[in-house]
């Protein structure tokens, strides 16, 4: 099914699932649950089959290492495939903000109020920094530069990811 939904060969949207599940640290009964996530996001986002693939090959393990799901995930590479930013500037910048939110030092977390561990906890946080009015200096100095684009897109559009995060957490 994901193969039809995606317009790929069956052994590409497998081997893309698997590696997927795999990166994620997920048992293989959660298969249907990652491709019902893929090919949602595949209808409902600006992803693709390239984009998916090359998006998560910088972000999977680090989001799962600071305990982001694959629908939370696939979520924020949506918004930024939504505005342009896609495969491996969106899978990199993404990374860079895991890894600003999993020291609780960094100045991210400290602006976003403490510990960040899931998209459910990213997205108003977001919000609140973006309803503060921040400005480009201050994203500079919470993300380095080649994540501020992405991260300012994930600001001006949380309402939209929270979107397509509940409709991909409704997919499987």
């Amino acid at each position: 099914a994901l193969a039809a939904a995606s317009g790929s060969d069956l052994a590409t949207a497998a081997a893309v699932a698997g590696q997927t599940i795999r990166a994620f640290g997920m048992n293989v009964k959660e298969m249907s649950r990652v491709t019902d996530t893929m090919a949602a996001s595949f209808s409902g986002s600006a992803l693709d089959m390239e984009k998916f693939t090359n998006s998560m090959s910088y972000v999977a393990p680090v989001a799962k290492a600071v305990g982001f799901s694959v629908e939370g995930t696939t979520a924020l590479l949506g918004g930024l495939a939504n505005a342009g930013i896609s495969g491996s500037m969106a899978g990199t910048a993404l990374r860079t903000v895991f890894l600003k939110l999993a020291d609780s030092n960094s100045d991210l977390s400290q602006r976003l109020g403490g510990s960040v561990k899931s998209a459910d906890d990213l997205l108003p946080a977001l919000k609140k920094l973006s309803d503060s009015g921040v400005d480009l200096t201050e994203i500079l100095g919470l993300v380095d530069k080649r994540a501020v684009s992405a991260f300012k897109v994930l600001l001006d559009g949380s309402d939209d990811v929270a979107k397509l995060k509940v409709a991909f957490d409704n997919s499987a």
